[in-house]
């Protein structure tokens, strides 16, 4: 295995565009849009992360558990400067989880995306994970 990309589903693609490239610095390596010329399927990528986000009415008939937007998981990321992503995206959008120091090492935050899922933004004090 080399790589996780989430596929998450979405009732507004265009506003999941606009939060992913506006807030957090992502672009928008493809964009597929439907029959009335709105997106219904986006890949969104940051340096070595990638995200997919489709249209849930086109997930839905493959999977019916895609009728529910949110999940019960948290998308941990690695950022190199957790401290200015933190700075960028707290001037745009509240804030689940204040920037802090975990017991474990990791200095994180956590935001909730605008379909309600929930990303936390990390650094370790080794550099790695």
């Amino acid at each position: 295995m080399q790589k996780v990309i989430p596929h998450l589903a979405s009732h507004d693609v265009a506003g999941s565009i606009d939060f992913y490239t506006k807030t957090l610095g992502f672009k928008a390596t493809y964009t597929q849009k439907n029959g009335e010329g709105a997106p219904d399927f986006v890949i969104l990528e940051h340096e070595n992360v990638e995200i997919m986000i489709a249209d849930s009415a086109t997930l839905e008939p493959l999977l019916d558990e895609y009728k529910r937007i949110s999940a019960s998981m948290i998308i941990y990321i690695l950022t190199d400067d957790v401290d200015a992503l933190y700075k960028k995206v707290s001037k745009r959008i509240p804030i689940l989880k204040p920037l802090e120091e975990t017991p474990w090492g990791t200095k994180e935050f956590w935001i909730r995306d605008n379909n309600g899922y929930v990303f936390s933004f990390f650094m370790t004090d080794s550099g790695g994970y």
